[in-house]
């Protein structure tokens, strides 16, 4: 289905619904059940959720389930998303859904949709968060110790099959990303950008990050580090690629405020 070029701006209001009724995160609902269904009920899950989560307050969600799709919109519950710093630590994160993370979302799920006992995978990008959520029924309290825990790998699986199945929807939901309301959350998205960034760098590239921001050359760095020049440059082109730089200039403007000299 053809796409505009105009990013999707979410409205806090009641026609919500009907602003997002031909977009692809209700649209694509059915044919991600299809994929993806077999492989839940065969241990007991009944939902998929992928959101990915861009640091310029952007978001793609997509899931297996409509009518909560269309429920989770209406209720403006896109406004909640956050990105706790407990899931910055690591490339690759697990947590199981909690109360207490937004409560009123979860308890809605639960009692409404019979969408509980969940568990998701935070996947750290150099420009978002990817959240590939698998949940059971609320009776089904046992999934957690007798699947989850034990079979993080086949959930990563799971994960990465769907981006395989779907990669052309996620490429053009891309183009029409869903705007984030301008919130607390939204603020701090330079201080995440930041967070997320640092914990993507090396001990190394963090050591030469801090003497590149002093001034020193690459001969300079390596004396220091006991390292030959060239390895110095080594680490320095990896820090240009994982920050999006092109040159060393930029570098070091995207060093400045995340990296303590």
């Amino acid at each position: 289905m053809p796409m505009s070029s105009k990013r999707e701006l979410m409205p806090n209001s009641s026609n919500v619904l009907r602003h997002m009724e031909n977009h692809f995160a209700l649209t694509t609902c059915e044919d991600i059940k299809n994929i993806m269904q077999p492989l839940l009920i065969k241990h007991g899950m009944t939902v998929f959720n992928y959101y990915r989560i861009y640091f310029d307050s952007t978001v793609i969600r997509l899931s297996t389930d409509q009518k909560w799709t269309e429920h989770y919109f209406k209720m403006n519950y896109l406004e909640t998303l956050t990105i706790p710093e407990s899931y910055l630590k690591k490339p690759l994160n697990y947590y199981l859904w909690l109360t207490d993370d937004c409560p009123l979302m979860l308890q809605d799920a639960a009692i409404n949709f019979d969408m509980a006992n969940g568990i998701s995978i935070a996947k750290i990008n150099h420009d978002s968060i990817e959240y590939f959520c698998f949940a059971s029924t609320r009776d089904n309290t046992s999934i957690v110790n007798n699947f989850y825990l034990n079979n993080l790998d086949v959930l990563e699986q799971y994960s990465l099959y769907f981006k395989d199945q779907f990669n052309s929807i996620i490429s053009q939901f891309e183009k029409n990303k869903i705007i984030l309301p301008y919130n607390a959350t939204c603020c701090q998205s330079n201080k995440i950008n930041k967070e997320i960034k640092r914990s993507l760098l090396s001990p190394r590239q963090k050591d030469c990050a801090k003497l590149l921001l002093q001034g020193m050359s690459y001969k300079e760095i390596g004396k220091i580090l006991q390292l030959s020049a060239r390895t110095v440059e080594t680490h320095v082109n990896q820090l240009k690629t994982k920050l999006g730089c092109d040159n060393k200039a930029e570098l070091i403007l995207q060093l400045n405020g995340m990296i303590t000299r």
